[in-house]
């Protein structure tokens, strides 16, 4: 009897919620490390503590109300899925309220007032992780997932504070990271400019080396600037990237993913499609919402 598509999603989720049961068993706790709180610059200037670790947040609040404003006024990115619009909403919200969380932590940095800095963070992760579904799987996924994926990077933050345990807040940071580039390469788009989600994980990828590497960017730079005060400035530039894309992108009418067109270009056939379906091939067509194919992927199998 062949599997619904339905019941095919079902199924990978419970997959997916088994692993991480396994992997919070088998894995130790991860607590707070203090040390975290004592940054390279502690400078005070005008008489504000940590001075460029805090005024380094201020492109999040510009960046976050111009997305806000481009995504509500006027539908300016041509937003034309409600799930999207409640998507974006939300990550450009949390990339303004970082501004204010951040900055908060940084004048005075500790356990209590870093909940604060994370928070909005995770409701920025988490947003683009199910917008992200909608435009690589379907609307209908994507727009679900909203509720449950900003209940789990608020959760992450909880737990951290209750249990002394980063884990979870690692896996909410950890899992977009990952799988946001794979499915840019590797599943077919609904949009054009598809290369700006490369771009912007780039740039976050970048943020957490300057993080990483706090003192010895700060003695590399002359004492101008510390890591972190770049990190923000580098983790600012990831939704600088989205708003592009956003603005620039259309709808797509051939669906093809980066990985098909490099193959064909690699081959010198311009990225056409073969006429002989592969399992792989099978298995994008489902993620992307081809039933058909999914009907025959299930009979194969």
């Amino acid at each position: 009897m062949p599997i619904s598509s339905r019941d095919q999603k079902v199924i990978w989720w419970g997959v997916a919620l088994f692993v991480f049961v396994v992997l919070m068993v088998v894995t130790p706790k991860i607590p707070q490390d203090q040390s975290y709180h004592n940054f390279a610059d502690r400078r005070n200037f005008f008489g504000i503590p940590n001075t460029l670790n805090v005024v380094s947040n201020f492109p999040f609040l510009i960046i976050g109300v111009i997305g806000l404003v481009f995504t509500l006024h006027d539908n300016t990115f041509g937003l034309s899925l409600k799930g999207e619009l409640w998507g974006w909403t939300a990550f450009f919200f949390g990339v303004a309220a970082t501004a204010f969380g951040s900055a908060y932590y940084h004048l005075k940095p500790n356990d209590n007032r870093l909940v604060w800095d994370r928070l909005p963070m995770t409701i920025a992760f988490t947003s683009v992780m199910a917008v992200f579904i909608i435009e690589r799987i379907d609307e209908l996924t994507g727009r679900a997932s909203i509720a449950p994926l900003l209940g789990a990077g608020v959760v992450s933050v909880a737990y951290w504070w209750f249990a002394n345990d980063l884990r979870l807040y690692a896996l909410v940071q950890f899992v977009p990271c990952v799988a946001i580039p794979a499915m840019t390469i590797a599943l077919p788009p609904r949009y054009s400019h598809s290369s700006y989600w490369l771009w912007a994980a780039g740039f976050y990828l970048l943020a957490k080396i300057f993080e990483a590497n706090d003192m010895k960017f700060y003695r590399w730079t002359q004492f101008l600037a510390s890591g972190h005060t770049l990190k923000h400035l580098s983790a600012a530039l990831v939704p600088v990237f989205i708003i592009i894309m956003l603005y620039k992108r259309n709808m797509r009418n051939e669906r093809q993913s980066m990985l098909d067109r490099w193959k064909g270009q690699w081959r010198g056939t311009n990225g056409v499609r073969e006429d002989r379906e592969t399992p792989a091939s099978k298995w994008r067509y489902y993620w992307s919402g081809s039933h058909e194919q999914a009907q025959s992927l299930v009979s194969d199998t």
